[in-house]
């Protein structure tokens, strides 16, 4: 698995001084143990994690409202005259914006810091932010990014279940060929980290399961803390799936098996036909072993779903569709 890390860069405080707080993102394609992952890190004495806090996506709404260039909503008038000045950009540098945006982070992260006062790395779990790149290498450049990877099989089996009892399909996708779109898309985004990050780690949720001690191992190494048997140890013990599930603070059926076979039980063969037909050149480059192997022709369900596409498409773009979308923007005003 691809590891990247420099030289460890001191952080730097509000006032500048080097400080020896770090912290790491957990990113990944939902439903592959970036959860589970969270909690094995956290129960280690010198690690303390923030669980799914959206801070990143916060952050991306005033990031995108400060790169704003419509003059007519986001300018300063000065009143002097009839001209409009500028964009709030042009009064704010990049370097000050992104400064200010990186000590408010840095302040809500201390609040995790005096929980656990032993703890000097602070860890954030937001899968998401495999679509966050651009803003973190500006906020967090020298941060460590590990990323969460599990076979697509067993996450697709988690979608479905999920999608049926607490979230729903608009969320998680059930149908095979848009289910390996998004999960080929978080792949990519993940991996487009190691470009830019300094600290960059790549780590299978089978690898956690298989030999988690030396896994876990390798994670303290990298990040730079007590690398013990015993720590590692513990934390799987402390973090085994049955115990979460009876701590209460996630819905019902989030921690399920947690076996990283469980997708033979959860899938039909159509449903692992497709997905390995679609994801094939990926699972054999983390050496997933596939059921239908050597070359692959396009099963059945993956050809109708592309018509079915089509046809919407062509639909949208007749003449039927565009007066249904012009009266409903009358009703809607």
């Amino acid at each position: 698995m691809l590891e990247k890390n420099t030289d460890i860069n001191a952080l730097k405080t509000a006032d500048g001084k080097d400080s020896d707080k770090k912290q790491v993102f957990i990113i990944g394609s939902r439903r592959s143990g970036t959860t589970w992952t969270l909690w094995l890190l956290s129960n280690h004495p010198s690690m303390v994690g923030l669980q799914h806090t959206n801070l990143i996506d916060a952050f991306k709404k005033l990031n995108d409202w400060w790169l704003d260039e419509e003059r007519i909503h986001n300018s300063i008038v000065s009143g002097k005259d009839e001209k409009i000045k500028a964009n709030l950009k042009d009064f704010i540098e990049e370097k000050s914006f992104y400064s200010s945006c990186r000590q408010l982070l840095d302040m809500i992260f201390q609040q995790a810091f005096n929980e656990k006062k032993q703890a000097s790395v602070v860890v954030e779990s937001q899968p998401e932010n495999v679509e966050n790149l651009d803003l973190l290498m500006k906020l967090f450049p020298d941060a460590y990014y590990l990323h969460v990877i599990r076979d697509p099989r067993s996450v697709f089996g988690s979608w479905k279940s999920i999608a049926t009892t607490w979230s729903s399909s608009d969320i998680f996708n059930t149908h095979p060929a848009d289910f390996s779109d998004r999960w080929r898309s978080d792949i990519s985004m993940g991996r487009s980290f190691s470009d830019k990050a300094d600290h960059y780690m790549e780590i299978k949720y089978e690898d956690l399961k298989s030999d988690g001690v030396t896994a876990l191992k390798r994670v303290y190494k990298w990040i730079g803390v007590d690398a013990s048997t015993d720590i590692a140890q513990q934390a799987l013990d402390a973090c085994e799936m049955k115990k979460l599930r009876k701590k209460g603070n996630m819905p019902k059926g989030f921690f399920r098996k947690g076996s990283s076979e469980g997708w033979k039980s959860d899938l039909s063969a159509a449903d692992v036909q497709a997905v390995e037909y679609l994801l094939k050149d990926i699972m054999d480059d983390f050496s997933y072993k596939r059921v239908n192997t050597g070359e692959l022709s396009k099963p059945v369900a993956l050809k109708l779903h592309s018509i079915k596409k089509q046809i919407k498409g062509w639909l949208r773009n007749t003449w039927v569709f565009a007066l249904l979308r012009k009266f409903k923007k009358r009703l809607i005003g």
